[in-house]
């Protein structure tokens, strides 16, 4: 079973192209659960959760790190996946074909989507999203450049070493991980900026990725969004 945590507020204008991409997948229903913490959305953003079958969490204190941590106690699935409202899984063999890559390696890390860039899509949306691939920010982008393809499938299963420094972004925008990694640090250890390097230093050092399997992320639109995202 997966568990898909989405930590949102005031999304109802770009939630329904997230869940329903959630729906269209290959994969069992009965075995996808979506969890919605819910930082006290005054839109239609819970009507819209509830009307694709999502768990609605109330996330007293708003922000995304607490939503995560009030989802992972609820989650029932094996595996969780990080999708924020303005992810779009790219295609319905997404998730089919993430797990099984995991199943095959169960001591990896996780699986980390690639930006698939949108028909249609805004001029700097797809130059943030795919020039620079995990991050808005040079920087991060640059540290990124840290795992080291090891090698490669015929079925596009790539499989990459981080460094054992833990010094790699990771573990957001359609990213899926064992229950049992939270489980291993304790559920009220989450932050992203320390969580999966602890992880990494841990001794997963294993990423997995499949050529050209992702997600479309609705970033910025334009200049002004993306400097308000930046503040």
């Amino acid at each position: 079973k997966v568990s898909f945590i989405l930590p949102v507020l005031n999304a109802e204008g770009i939630l329904p192209r997230c869940l329903e991409s959630i729906r269209k997948q290959d994969f069992p229903a009965d075995q996808i659960e979506i969890l919605i913490a819910d930082g006290g959305s005054t839109d239609r953003t819970r009507d819209i959760a509830e009307a694709h079958g999502a768990t609605i969490l109330h996330n007293a204190e708003r922000r995304a790190e607490p939503g995560k941590q009030l989802a992972f106690a609820q989650a029932q699935g094996e595996y969780l996946c990080f999708l924020d409202a303005d992810n779009e899984i790219a295609s319905a063999d997404w998730l089919r074909r993430a797990i099984a890559a995991l199943d095959a390696h169960p001591d990896a890390l996780g699986f980390e989507s690639y930006y698939i860039k949108a028909p249609g899509d805004a001029p700097i949306n797809r130059f943030i999203t795919g020039l620079l691939q995990v991050s808005s920010d040079p920087v991060v982008r640059t540290i990124s450049k840290r795992a080291h393809l090891q090698r490669e499938s015929p079925d596009g299963v790539q499989e990459f070493e981080l460094p054992e420094d833990g010094g790699y972004p990771t573990g957001a925008n359609g990213f899926i991980f064992k229950r049992e990694w939270v489980q291993s640090l304790g559920e009220n250890s989450y932050h992203e900026a320390s969580f999966f390097p602890e992880l990494i230093r841990s001794g997963r050092r294993q990423l997995i990725k499949i050529k050209d399997l992702g997600i479309h992320h609705y970033y910025c639109s334009k200049w002004g969004d993306y400097i308000s995202k930046r503040r």
